[in-house]
């Protein structure tokens, strides 16, 4: 009985550290995705005067 209790106890942590882990990696595409829009808003401006 011990035993499962700890299995049990141990899957949650892994869940609860892929949770963590998928906010975090979620949060760093956000991150990436925005710092990718705002040089092409520029880029275009650019293209915009240049014509």
């Amino acid at each position: 009985k011990k035993k499962k209790k700890k299995k049990t106890q141990l899957k949650k942590k892994k869940k609860k550290k892929k949770k963590q882990r998928d906010k975090k990696t979620k949060k760093k595409k956000q991150q990436k995705l925005k710092k990718k829009q705002q040089p092409q808003k520029k880029k275009t401006k650019k293209k915009f005067y240049k014509i």
